[in-house]
C-alpha cells in the first residue's frame, strides 16, 4: 500500500512539473503544495500502518518489523513538519523585504 500512494505522490507532482513547463512559468507556491501533498501522504501511510499494527496486535501476535515504518513515518511527517514551518517563516521574511523594482 505505501509503494501505490508513493508512486499516486510522485505522478502528481511530475504532472505538476510537466504544467508548469508547458506553460513556460514558474509556480511560486510549487514548493508549498508539495510539501502538503506530502505531509497528506506521509499521514495517511501513518494511519494504515497503525491500523495493520493494531489487528495484527489483536490476533495476540507483535508486528515488530511495523514498529520500524511507523516510527520512520512519524520522523518523515515531523521533518515535513519542519520544513513547512521554515518554508512559511522564509516567505514571510521575504515578504518584509523592499520592493527593488519598485520606481
Amino acid at each position: 500500500m505505501r509503494l501505490l500512494l508513493k508512486a499516486i505522490q510522485d505522478n502528481f507532482k511530475y504532472t505538476i512539473s510537466l504544467i508548469e513547463l508547458y506553460y513556460r512559468e514558474q509556480w511560486t507556491e510549487k514548493g508549498f503544495v508539495f510539501n502538503i501533498v506530502s505531509f497528506i501522504f506521509d499521514f495517511t501511510v501513518l494511519l494504515l500502518n497503525i491500523k495493520l499494527f493494531a489487528y495484527i496486535l489483536s490476533r495476540q501476535q507483535f508486528p515488530l518489523y511495523l514498529l520500524g515504518e511507523i516510527i520512520d513515518t512519524f520522523v518523515r511527517l515531523g521533518k515535513s513538519i519542519q520544513l513547512f514551518i521554515q518554508s512559511r517563516q522564509l516567505i514571510n521574511k521575504l515578504k518584509r523585504l523592499p520592493d527593488v523594482n519598485a520606481p
